[in-house]
């Protein structure tokens, strides 16, 4: 798997792939200057590169695709790969204000063909089709504006990403100054524009909380630790993998401090130690 650390929709399949104890190699892409994945069509991370039982590799894209389709072999080992990849077409559609755009419109389908796993209803599937989309559309258009809210905060998640990544072992100092101090007044600056393309408030750190407090009330509706239930669900595992991703910069702190998601997210990263597989890093593309 191609992938960046700090990326959280990388990070939401790491978590996928922990928590459900399947092993997997890493590649790990710069920050801020990504590597250049020349045998990607899709040149974005996350990607993963998965064999097949006949002994080649299918490329898969989309977080929330990758997710969906290793979901519906677990829960089907007989589906084939190349079958479900092909499941998930990229159509372009018209926005309701004109904008022509691509996606995948079906990404949280978990191709069941009517043969629903024990203990799972239509109603359950829905909802949590209903929460990965909030995660993916609401709690993740949180993060950047909140990780480089200000200059300050901007250098402090940049200099994590830095010794995150081991810099200082790959170029010299000054080149990784260079790249901490530009990269952080660069994502400053970019942080006011999403900011304005989400439509949030100046107080982007209490949107966050109100965003986390909306997660919280819900697993208190749901009387349960987790999503899921007794253990993690889809939507559990997008929201933990989002929240992994900022897991060593001040906007994190401040969640855990100011929300109710301490409990849950201990929960969760005991969940995560308890069933992660191996990882290799830097030493192939197979899962």
């Amino acid at each position: 798997m191609a992938s960046c650390q700090t990326c959280p929709f990388c990070s939401k399949v790491t978590a996928f792939l922990d928590s459900k104890s399947i092993s997997y190699s890493v590649v790990n892409v710069d920050e801020p200057f990504e590597k250049n994945i020349r045998w990607s069509h899709y040149g974005q991370v996350p990607c993963v590169l998965a064999r097949t039982k006949q002994g080649t590799y299918i490329e898969l894209t989309n977080s929330s695709v990758i997710i969906s389709i290793l979901t519906a072999m677990l829960n089907d080992p007989g589906m084939s790969i190349e079958e479900l990849a092909e499941s998930y077409p990229k159509i372009s559609y018209i926005t309701e204000r004109g904008l022509k755009k691509h996606g995948i419109v079906n990404k949280y389908d978990l191709m069941y063909k009517g043969k629903l796993p024990d203990g799972v209803t239509y109603d359950y599937i829905h909802e949590e089709f209903r929460w990965r989309d909030w995660a993916d559309h609401q709690f993740i258009h949180m993060v950047y504006p909140n990780i480089y809210r200000t200059h300050s905060e901007a250098l402090e998640t940049y200099n994590w990403f830095a010794e995150l990544g081991k810099w200082n072992d790959i170029y010299p100092r000054w080149i990784t100054y260079l790249m901490v101090q530009s990269g952080a007044m660069y994502m400053f600056l970019i942080s006011k524009r999403l900011k304005k393309v989400h439509n949030l408030s100046n107080d982007v750190r209490n949107d966050l909380y109100e965003v986390c407090n909306k997660w919280t009330n819900e697993l208190n509706k749901l009387n349960s630790t987790f999503h899921g239930g007794k253990s993690p669900d889809l939507a559990d595992l997008a929201v933990f993998g989002a929240i992994n991703s900022f897991a060593g910069c001040q906007t994190f702190k401040d969640v855990m401090d100011n929300t109710k998601m301490k409990p849950w997210f201990i929960a969760m990263q005991e969940n995560a130690e308890k069933n992660r597989g191996t990882i290799v890093f830097d030493a192939g593309f197979s899962l």
